[in-house]
């Protein structure tokens, strides 16, 4: 590449652009075809994506289409001067008068009606692929991870929780692995939902305070702690909570574009823990009941985990 490469913001994170200060000095963490990651003196990373990427926490996106052929490397410095966002030599976004997108209102609790819906959608049927034996047991060991985290929160057993949370981090593989996106979109109910999924909460934030997975998936998981989200997982929640809003096979499919896997999983967390809130209050509702009505909340069947079609895919098989 060669000369300087000048670019505009078209949007960003409140609080990514309220950071964006003068002063404000950093190196560039990674590097991707649609994004850029840089690490500060704050414990999240910042991003730049490229203009197709989804709104997130802590990103900003740029008018430009790829990230990965203008000559940024892995350690390059990062300055502000409060107008513009300058990496290494020759990168420069202007960041002064970037519009703030607007967050989502409060939701209220999901409808178990649009639940319904929701898993209807996710469970419609896909081309099978054949998987790999690494693939296969991966998704058997979330089925487990998944399985032992609901049942240790409906019980209250907060070492369950732990012991369950522990073993879906860092599961499988990419930038954000399958057990890192169920948990940081699982986290993310919870905090929206408040304290009948308080425990779920806390074994995350347990992740978070240990360390206990890569920069990229922290960042994530902080985010939805506080209750935020990448845009079309926030757009699906509100939905099922009763927002008037798109089309539901279209939020469905914003949420499955993005990443290789990560929609998929990030779906699978949010209906676990929405399955999971519903299960809670159920209970709490029918003081005598002792059972959960059903274990088709969000995992899969015996039946669909061996025919051949990812978790992935399948995301919330009716067992």
């Amino acid at each position: 590449m060669g000369g300087s490469v000048i670019t505009t913001a078209l949007g960003g994170d409140r609080d990514v652009l309220q950071a964006v200060r003068p002063g404000l000095h950093g190196h560039v963490h990674s590097t991707f075809r649609s994004v850029i990651n840089v690490a500060t003196d704050h414990p999240e990373l910042l991003s730049l994506t490229a203009a197709s990427v989804a709104r997130a926490p802590r990103s900003i996106q740029v008018c430009l289409d790829r990230m990965d052929c203008h000559g940024i490397a892995v350690g390059d410095d990062v300055f502000s001067d409060g107008h513009t966002l300058r990496i290494g030599e020759s990168f420069v976004v202007v960041v002064s008068a970037t519009p703030v997108w607007a967050e989502n209102a409060a939701d209220g609790e999901p409808l178990a009606r649009r639940v319904d819906a929701l898993e209807a959608l996710l469970s419609a049927p896909e081309p099978t692929r054949s998987i790999s034996a690494f693939e296969r047991a991966v998704d058997e060991r979330v089925q487990s991870g998944i399985e032992a985290l609901q049942s240790a929160v409906l019980v209250r057993d907060e070492e369950g929780v732990q012991h369950a949370v522990a073993s879906l981090v860092g599961l499988g593989t990419g930038l954000t692995p399958t057990g890192d996106d169920v948990l940081t979109s699982a986290a993310f109910v919870a905090t929206r939902l408040g304290e009948p999924l308080e425990l779920l909460h806390r074994g995350v934030a347990g992740v978070v305070e240990s360390g206990a997975t890569n920069d990229i998936s922290l960042t994530a998981m902080r985010c939805a702690l506080r209750g935020r989200a990448v845009q079309p997982i926030e757009d699906l929640y509100t939905w099922l909570c009763g927002g008037n809003m798109h089309n539901p096979h279209k939020l469905v499919a914003d949420v499955q574009a993005i990443g290789h896997t990560s929609g998929a999983d990030l779906a699978l967390g949010l209906i676990s823990a929405v399955r999971l809130y519903l299960e809670i209050t159920r209970i709490r509702e029918s003081p005598d009941s002792r059972a959960p009505a059903s274990r088709s909340a969000s995992l899969l069947s015996v039946a669909e985990r061996s025919s051949g079609t990812p978790s992935s895919a399948l995301l919330c098989g009716r067992g």
